[in-house]
């Protein structure tokens, strides 16, 4: 009998370890739960200031204020062998980011520093604003030249700035996002795709100017 204990046990440990891993998907880095819901910059890397960490955090209150959305940046040192898309979708649905909105309305962007990669994924409920197509654009001309440029500041704030327009602009066309409210039962906060962007920090600081030609 209490052999029939111990494998019972020994297999409880393999079925934890296959399938209860998937709590730790972010590794020791990040919290398999959203830490606050009250703020919405999660800088896990350590590599922004608290002045601009302060800013995203009021920016961020202010698009929930104004536009109903809950708007999240996070940053990690690794993805540790992870795919992002995956990673992001993961952890998108496990913070159920965009719950306290009157509908799916959250907006992640996730940047992995070791791997150079950025991700914007965005809620079922504003899918129809922020597009795919949208979505690839601003990570390639916003996020990325300004952290190849290595401008944390310029580069989550024209971000910011760049996402309210488009809001504005959606508005003009009789789309407004503060109506937006599901009542869909489903599972995920978002759909788990998107474009996915490479960047090489600080490669802008790196190149030399070209060469002017003598007279």
């Amino acid at each position: 009998m209490r052999g029939r204990i111990k494998e019972l046990i020994q297999l409880f440990i393999v079925i934890w370890m296959v399938f209860g891993a998937g709590d730790k998907i972010f590794s020791s880095f990040i919290s398999p739960k959203r830490p606050r819901i009250d703020k919405y910059c999660f800088d896990f890397a350590k590599v922004l200031d608290r002045d601009l960490v302060r800013e995203i955090n009021i920016q961020g209150q202010a698009l929930k204020n104004t536009f109903d959305i809950d708007f999240v940046v996070v940053i990690v040192p690794s993805l540790d062998g992870r795919d992002i898309v995956e990673y992001t979708a993961e952890l998108f649905s496990n913070w159920k980011i965009g719950k306290n909105t009157k509908g799916r309305k959250g907006l992640l962007i996730l940047i992995a520093l070791k791997e150079q990669k950025v991700k914007i994924e965005v809620g079922y409920d504003l899918e129809h604003i922020f597009t795919d197509l949208y979505v690839a654009q601003v990570e390639r001309e916003m996020l990325k030249e300004f952290l190849e440029q290595a401008d944390w500041q310029k580069g989550f704030l024209a971000t910011i700035e760049n996402f309210v327009e488009r809001i504005y602009k959606m508005y003009e066309k009789g789309q407004d996002v503060r109506e937006v409210s599901s009542e869909i039962k489903i599972e995920y906060y978002s759909g788990g795709a998107g474009a996915q962007t490479v960047f090489d920090f600080g490669k802008a600081l790196r190149t030399p100017p070209p060469q002017t030609s003598q007279a």
